[in-house]
């Protein structure tokens, strides 16, 4: 499941099909004519959310491995740019799992804030990497001061 944030993070909606056992989408495409391979698919594809929710967190029991499962549920969901489909997804995570959903945005606007944090700390340090590690953001032209205090061009 790795590399799938960064792709609902571009916006994409992800869609999931498993196969029956012993199937690969080779074998599987082989077995069936063209219009038995599409009605599998459509009956049984399901978002990505949906999948890890299954996957990830039902039938576990253990609180500990649930919650940090339902975590990592929302962390993907924060990714997801549309705001809409976000709510849609906490919503329905909400009444699945059983937890209130203002939690689940809490704990979804804490992953945001600490992401868009994390990338404007990136941001300075890159900032500061242009400036030879000084930090004068006013020597590197980053800075412009109009108090007549702090004028360095006088």
């Amino acid at each position: 499941m790795r590399g799938t944030d960064m792709l609902l993070a571009e916006g994409m909606n992800i869609k999931v099909l498993l196969l029956p056992d012993g199937d690969d989408p080779d074998l599987f495409s082989r077995k069936h004519s063209a219009q038995e391979l599409k009605d599998y698919i459509e009956q049984n594809q399901t978002d990505f959310i949906t999948f890890k929710t299954r996957v990830t967190v039902e039938n576990v029991t253990d609180p500990v491995k649930r919650s940090e499962a339902i975590g990592g549920i929302v962390k993907s969901i924060s990714m997801i740019p549309d705001q809409i489909l976000r709510s849609t997804y906490l919503s329905e995570l909400s009444q699945r799992m059983g937890i209130k959903e203002q939690t689940l945005l809490n704990t979804m606007n804490g992953i945001i804030r600490k992401d868009l944090d994390e990338k404007e700390r990136e941001r300075e340090r890159e900032v500061e990497r242009g400036c030879g590690g000084q930090g004068d953001l006013r020597r590197c032209g980053l800075l412009e001061c109009e108090s007549p205090l702090l004028r360095t061009d006088a």
